[in-house]
């Protein structure tokens, strides 16, 4: 009757993932027993085919050799001894232990648009399975614990995205074996915005005089000014004063009258304010002279 040659029928293995697994099924018997073994949550042989990066020692030792234990080789192994006088079992409980790894780099950054929906992923492994943990910071604050009210906690939703919610997110995978975190920077863009612009500004200026327009903007990143007149890109240099841009010509002549527009452009949109321009020319009097 096949016999199993060590006193413990059963046994229980926890390692950490690297180290070498030896599982030892010597056996005895008269006549000399067949033995097999299988991976009982899937079903299948244990063969170098089916599990690759096992070694088999058959029949001298009838052990299972694992150089470099990974999470996947967790499970219940076990060894079937047989021959004409009965049948005899033997099962390894094999748990392998892994700190927190990341699936992708540690620092990820996003540039996002306002309204927009993300989805920040922290994609995460290790054994035990680690206990996620999201918190954000900005430039005025640390980081603070924020809840994650999703069901899957590798997952975090911003929707619709608010300018507020620029800054940094960061995500942390703990289990008993280690600790791993993921930092998600995030910048969010806004479409420029002209004070007033749904007005166009009527202006009157005398000729020979200076004239300034000024259009105050807002907007993330901070838009790019340029000036038009009458369609035609102006060259002259547009003075900046915080979030005002300023436009001085002068002196102005005729030729200076007509539309002129403030042009606000990031890479979340374009804004425009348009001025209409009046220049006064004042009355003269021509003299003629007749003589008889």
């Amino acid at each position: 009757h096949p016999h199993f040659l060590d006193e413990f029928p059963e046994t229980e293995l926890v390692v950490s993932e690297g180290e070498r697994v030896v599982l030892d099924c010597s056996v005895g018997g008269n006549p000399e027993p067949k033995v097999s073994w299988k991976r009982v949550e899937l079903g299948l042989p244990v063969t170098q085919h089916t599990m690759p990066g096992m070694m088999l020692e058959l029949p001298s030792r009838w052990r299972v050799i694992i150089p470099a234990v990974r999470p996947h080789h967790s499970g219940t192994y076990q060894c079937s001894a047989v021959n004409k006088l009965g049948k005899e079992t033997k099962q390894f409980s094999l748990r392998v232990t892994a700190p927190p790894e990341l699936d992708g780099p540690k620092e990820e950054k996003l540039e996002l648009s306002l309204n927009e929906k993300a989805v920040l992923q922290c994609r995460v492994w290790g054994t035990p399975a680690p206990t996620i943990v999201w918190e954000y910071s900005n430039s005025t604050s640390g980081f603070k614990t924020i809840q994650n009210p999703g069901f899957d906690l590798r997952l975090f939703e911003l929707s619709p995205l608010a300018p507020s919610e620029a800054g940094t997110y960061k995500c942390t995978a703990v289990n008993t074996f280690g600790t791993v975190s993921k930092h998600f920077n995030i910048t969010i863009s806004e479409p420029p915005k002209i004070e007033q612009s749904e007005l166009t500004e009527e202006l009157k200026v005398s000729i020979g005089s200076d004239m300034l327009l000024s259009c105050v903007t807002s907007g993330s990143p901070p838009p790019v000014v340029s000036w038009l007149h009458n369609g035609h890109l102006v060259s002259s240099q547009s003075l900046v004063d915080g979030h005002t841009h300023s436009l001085l010509l002068g002196p102005v002549n005729t030729t200076s009258g007509g539309k002129y527009l403030c042009v606000a452009s990031n890479k979340a949109g374009v804004a425009e304010k348009a001025f209409k321009v009046k220049v006064l020319v004042p009355p003269r009097i021509s003299e003629s002279y007749q003589f008889s």
